[in-house]
């Protein structure tokens, strides 16, 4: 699964990425690191898993970039993973869908679906990440419908 890049859907505290990171992959909290940008030099050396936090904006306004540093876990499903992530944060989050197309994701709700979305391109050009659409179409999509 991880190097992993998730967009999420409200901003978060490193407490709490530790927390999800944590339950997620069956860890202790002190076995995650969280890093606002880069990690410059030296990881923590207990550390098994890396997260670099980056404020963006847009509707998913946390990127988080997930390494694991420990190759035991990196052993769990990808998209299951996420989806304990999504549920422990309480909210709804991007992922790559794996095309060559930079303008399509995969949405994961807080609740477990998934479905296939656009961003907006010229918003993705500024570093915002927004669903493609009028703001009711994205609204519905975010809550599913």
């Amino acid at each position: 699964m991880f190097g992993e890049d998730i967009l999420l859907g409200r901003a978060l505290t490193n407490d709490e990425i530790v927390a999800a990171l944590a339950a997620a992959f069956s860890v202790a909290g002190e076995d995650v690191t969280v890093v606002d940008g880069p990690i410059q030099g030296e990881v923590d050396a207990d550390a098994r898993i890396r997260c670099e936090r980056f404020a963006v904006g847009g509707d998913f306004p946390t990127h988080l970039s997930v390494y694991l540093l420990d190759a035991a876990l990196d052993v769990l499903d990808r998209m299951a993973t996420v989806r304990h992530l999504c549920a422990e944060l309480r909210t709804e989050c991007l992922v790559s869908d794996d095309s060559v197309n930079p303008y399509t994701m995969l949405l994961v709700q807080a609740a477990g679906a998934e479905r296939a979305v656009s961003l907006d391109p010229r918003r993705m050009d500024d570093d915002e990440y927004v669903i493609a659409g009028s703001p009711a179409t994205r609204l519905a999509t975010l809550r599913g419908a």
